[in-house]
């Protein structure tokens, strides 16, 4: 059976079953013939049926139908009153509420969720004092809640989630002193927390996330001693946090994030006991993390990202056996990883799903110091994030049980080789060890990542080890590396700006399967490599660097004998530069003999030309007819113009137009492009007395 043939079956028969039930009911329904209620509750049922549109509901469910309204869909009936209306879910109701349902005087539990309700809350439900149970949530309910809800002193829940409610939160909601749960999330509901709310002694969920509330936390809502679950996220909430949210002892998940909350973090929250996720992400809190926090070793997630923290990680944070997330990134953190922190998650158990994780993320902060082993070997740690810190020194080598998926520690200031046990890591999908200074080859050994399918097989395999001074040959064996096959796959492998071999030629003729997969996943990776060497004969000859921004021509005679010049690429002038501005081109030129020994000091025999091709960007900042390329004069200690390095000085052509310069030099040396900044602060002259 075609699919578009079985579709229209379908529509066929929920048209009918629509058409069936809409021809069930009478024409003319009479609450005389009905004794199970009295007449008033007939009416009020009535009232719904008509005012919310009862003839398109989908699903009839006997209203109207029958004499006997313990019969309809929703409708509850005990003692010969209607006690609960449950009407949730009922596709196609919609309308406003009636006031008639104050008809509904024995009413226990009105449910009229996940509907079409529209308009405001009438204030006559407060007449309802029967009420236990109030759930208008995923409606379209506009206007403000209405005080005279406060009048249900029997409820114990109140939802009036996932509305278009605005205006303030009622004081009078305070006097609803049996309310254990309370759900004012997402509406449009502004102005201030009530204190009041601070007396709901019973409340163990209190849940007013993502609305437009602002001024700042109320102190009294440490008296709710009872709760356990407090969410104010999402809001435009400013102060500081309360220090009596640390006498609310059986709390399990405290949310305040996404608010504009500053100061610092009490260390009366190391007092919830309890307390299992805290989120705290998205603020401007700042200060240190307190230590305090490491009492709580029931905690699973710990979330204070997106902060103005300072300070070093308390080493406490370690006590916290049961944590499953913890997230200190884009903070002002700085000082070294605690080794404790290896202790984290020490007493969680696989949950029994192959693609269960540790998440552990420092990144984008101020950290220094070297990468603890300890942290290699945290209790199934699956992503670890260390990137854009000022880490140092080496990469502990992981141990074999290290199952990991995600490792990132690009931009750091890392040295040394990339251990070859990192090939052990067959869980993981994403190695980003790009913008440090890493040295030595690249181990064959790191084909061996990305053998496990991460996430049921949802994840790009990536291996970034760009922007270091890796040498040596590209092993053949990464070739061996898997495919991506997501919708929009990522770049499987990045090599550019390293000190790589570049074959030659390259690719070969055939292609080597390394050769295929270098095309196909890091194309263009050979001109980019930091370093560049051509051979120059007496009568002269040209080399280009990878990038194709630092050329140079050489006349004939420029060299009495055939050397090999050597091109590098520097990310960054060796030496401070003082006032003038690094202008993002940077190279060493050396020379060499034909038996390869390098020749210091070497000057040309005639003068080399020296073109050099700029961005917009990287002069954004900079005078760009300023603009002039210096070397450093290791004698002096000093950058001095490269226009010097010739007898007479050469002098520069500049074209703003295409961005290039040029210049005559005459002798090898480190070459930085520089600049004086377009703007300088002027500061106003004060006299003396």
């Amino acid at each position: 059976m075609s699919r578009l043939i079985y579709t229209a079956i379908v529509i066929l028969l929920a048209f009918g079953m629509f058409v069936s039930n809409a021809s069930a009911a009478p024409q003319a329904f009479s609450c005389a013939n009905v004794t199970e209620i009295p007449q008033s509750e007939c009416q009020a049922l009535i009232a719904i049926y008509n005012q919310d549109d009862g003839p398109s509901w989908l699903d009839q469910g006997n209203w109207l139908v029958t004499n006997t309204p313990s019969n309809w869909k929703g409708v509850s009936v005990s003692g010969g009153h209607v006690t609960e209306l449950s009407l949730e879910y009922f596709f196609g109701m919609y309308g406003s509420i009636p006031i008639e349902l104050t008809n509904l005087t024995y009413l226990t539990n009105l449910d009229i969720s996940n509907s079409n309700l529209i308009d405001a809350i009438p204030s006559q439900l407060g007449d309802m004092t029967s009420l236990t149970n109030l759930d208008l949530s995923y409606n379209q309910l506009s206007g403000s809640i209405p005080p005279e809800l406060g009048n249900l002193k029997n409820l114990t829940s109140m939802n009036l989630s996932s509305n278009k409610l605005s205006g303030s939160i009622p004081p009078q909601l305070g006097e609803l002193t049996n309310l254990t749960d309370l759900n004012l999330y997402y509406n449009l509901l502004s102005g201030s927390i009530p204190p009041e709310l601070g007396d709901l002694t019973a409340l163990t969920n209190l849940d007013l996330s993502h609305n437009q509330l602002s001024g700042s936390i109320p102190p009294e809502l440490g008296k709710l001693t009872s709760l356990q679950f407090l969410d104010l996220s999402e809001n435009q909430i400013s102060g500081s946090i309360p220090p009596q949210l640390g006498d609310m002892t059986h709390l399990l998940r405290l949310y305040l994030s996404n608010f504009q909350l500053s100061g610092s973090i009490p260390p009366e929250l190391g007092n919830l006991a309890s307390l299992q996720q805290l989120d705290l992400y998205s603020n401007q809190l700042s200060g240190n993390i307190p230590p305090e926090l490491g009492n709580l070793t029931n905690l699973h997630q710990l979330d204070l990202n997106n902060n103005q923290l300072s300070g070093s990680i308390p080493s406490e944070l370690g006590n916290l056996a049961n944590l499953t997330n913890l997230d200190l990134s884009h903070n002002q953190l700085s000082g070294p990883i605690p080794p404790e922190l290896g202790e984290i998650g020490s007493l969680v158990s696989d949950v029994g799903t192959t693609y269960y994780r540790l998440i552990v993320d420092l990144s984008y902060n101020q950290i220094n110091g070297s990468i603890p082993p300890e942290l290699f070997n945290i209790n199934l740690l699956g992503d670890l994030f260390l990137d854009h810190n000022q880490l140092s020194g080496s990469i502990p080598p992981p141990s074999n049980a290290f199952r990991i998926y995600v490792l990132e520690l690009e931009y750091n200031q890392l040295i040394g080789s990339i251990p070859k046990e990192m090939g052990n890591l067959i869980w993981l999908w994403d190695l980003d060890l790009s913008h440090n200074h890493l040295s030595g080859s690249i181990p064959s050994q790191l084909a061996s990542i990305c053998q496990i399918p991460s996430h049921g097989g949802g994840d790009d395999c990536t291996l970034y080890l760009d922007h270091n001074a890796l040498s040596g040959d590209v092993p053949p064996e990464l070739a061996n590396l898997p495919p991506n096959m997501t919708i929009f796959p990522s770049q499987i492998l990045r090599l550019d700006y390293n000190l790589l071999n570049v074959p030659n030629p390259y690719p070969s003729n055939p292609p080597t399967p390394l050769d295929n997969f270098l095309m196909a996943n890091d194309l263009g990776w050979e001109k980019s490599q930091r370093v560049i060497t051509t051979e120059i004969p007496v009568d002269g000859g040209q080399m280009l660097s990878g990038d194709g921004r630092v050329s140079l021509v050489i006349p004939p005679g420029g060299v009495s004998q055939p050397v090999t010049l050597k091109f590098t690429t520097n990310f960054h002038p060796n030496a401070s530069t003082g006032r003038l501005i690094f202008a993002h081109t940077g190279f060493t030129l050396a020379a060499y003999d034909q038996g390869g020994n390098l020749l210091n000091p070497f000057s040309f025999a005639q003068p080399v030309t020296i073109t050099l091709n700029y961005l917009d960007n990287d002069v954004a900042v900079l005078k760009e007819d300023q603009l002039a390329l210096y070397y450093w004069d290791t004698a002096a200690s000093a950058w001095k113009d490269a226009t010097q390095t010739c007898s007479p000085a050469s002098i520069y052509t500049r074209d703003l137009v295409n961005n290039t310069l040029s210049l005559h030099v005459c002798h090898l040396s480190e070459f930085a492009l520089l600049g004086s900044a377009k703007y300088s602060m002027m500061l106003p002259l004060v006299n003396g007395p």
